[in-house]
């Protein structure tokens, strides 16, 4: 029957053609390719795609090379995405409204532009087919089917500034005081261990004094002349080192603020902060936004929330560093106002007690009335 059927087709004497060979071969006739192929093109002419599918269930078994074939002749050839292919003009509707939602900071959902046999597959891919031919941030694709200008992501990501500059000056506030209240307490275990020690340093000779074996006198006073003279010694060098130790007191400032934020352990501080979940980022996005659907609410909360959480440790740095510097620029100012006052008192002070003198010194009669004079002047001063 097969050579039989190859004579006959060769011959031109039975229309068709003869797929396979032997025993698995089969005969096509002419009428049923030329009937399929007239349902497919009619069918892609008339809704600008056809479904894979559909020529499946023509008995084609190898759609895209089918396709290929007979549709993909000319300059306007179809696009194959996964489960359809599409004819130029319904990707020429999907560009035009990409332009109109790029051009007019929005959105779209190209699903709603497309037939319903679309996937959200195809969708993707049909976008980013349009989007080959332009910047890869003019827009942004999300869940397979919207497409976002990069304009109104931005402007999404503007309404949260109020909220980060608020939120970065409350925790610039809570920062300092925390700080404060550390250099506080610090100060205070200091203090007290430093007046521990010197009560421990009396004691100690203390009970060395009274401990001691009692000597000549010319000797005890030699051994007791001794300990005063290193006694005195060690608070010369104490001395010294708090001299040196204050000379830097009017660093503190800068000190505080380096600790706080300077080096690895004050960035990765910054670098650990928090601004918003993606939660309230997508309730907040909702409530801003009219119309917005809440698969590309959701998965805008999800794209936004890292640059958001970058710009409001930025923020909350920036915020912290400005408000360190002021608070101890105020102190330091307030700390020169105080000593500028007790230094201008002192001097008043001092030119009284002078002045009082010179009365005493010229006038007898003034003599016992100096120890009232010497309270009013400094009343008087002192109030003032």
């Amino acid at each position: 029957v097969y050579t039989v059927l190859q004579e006959l087709t060769a011959e031109g004497r039975v229309m068709g053609s003869i797929q396979g060979r032997l025993d698995k071969a089969q005969f096509i006739p002419e009428i049923f390719t030329r009937t399929q192929h007239n349902t497919i093109t009619s069918s892609f002419n008339q809704n600008g795609f056809i479904e894979f599918d559909t020529l499946t269930r023509l008995e084609i078994p190898d759609a895209s090379k089918f396709l290929q074939r007979n549709l993909m002749s000319g300059t306007e050839k179809p696009l194959m995405l996964t489960t359809v292919a599409v004819a130029p003009s319904l990707v020429g509707q999907v560009e035009a409204a990409i332009e109109d939602a790029i051009s007019t900071n929005t959105w779209i959902d190209v699903a709603t532009l497309l037939p319903t046999p679309f996937t959200t597959a195809d969708c993707q891919g049909l976008l980013e087919h349009c989007l080959k031919k332009r910047r890869r941030d003019v827009a942004h694709i999300f869940c397979e089917q919207y497409l976002a200008s990069d304009q109104f992501v931005q402007n999404c990501g503007q309404l949260f500034k109020d909220t980060m500059q608020i939120e970065a000056e409350k925790y610039a506030a809570s920062k300092l005081t925390a700080d404060a209240a550390s250099r506080s307490m610090a100060a205070a275990i200091v203090g007290e261990t430093a007046s521990g020690l010197r009560q421990d340093r009396r004691d100690e000779r203390r009970r060395k004094a009274q401990t001691a074996p009692k000597s000549a006198a010319g000797g005890s006073g030699g051994a007791n002349s001794r300990e005063v003279k290193m006694q005195k010694s060690k608070d010369k060098k104490a001395t010294g080192s708090r001299k040196r130790g204050g000379g830097r007191g009017g660093d503190d400032d800068m000190d505080d603020v380096s600790s706080s934020t300077g080096g690895s352990g004050g960035d990765m501080e910054f670098k650990q902060l928090e601004f918003l979940t993606v939660e309230r980022i997508g309730k907040t996005l909702g409530e801003k936004i009219d119309g917005l659907d809440e698969e590309l609410v959701t998965e805008l909360a999800e794209y936004l929330h890292r640059p958001l959480t970058r710009s409001y440790q930025e923020v909350a740095r920036s915020v912290f560093l400005t408000s360190s510097s002021s608070t101890g620029a105020s102190r330091r100012q307030h700390n020169t106002d105080t000593m500028n006052r007790l230094h201008s008192l002192w001097v008043n002070i001092t030119l009284f007690e002078k002045g009082i003198l010179a009365v005493e010194g010229g006038c007898i009669v003034f003599g016992s009335t100096s120890p009232c004079l010497r309270r009013a002047f400094l009343l008087l001063k002192v109030g003032a």
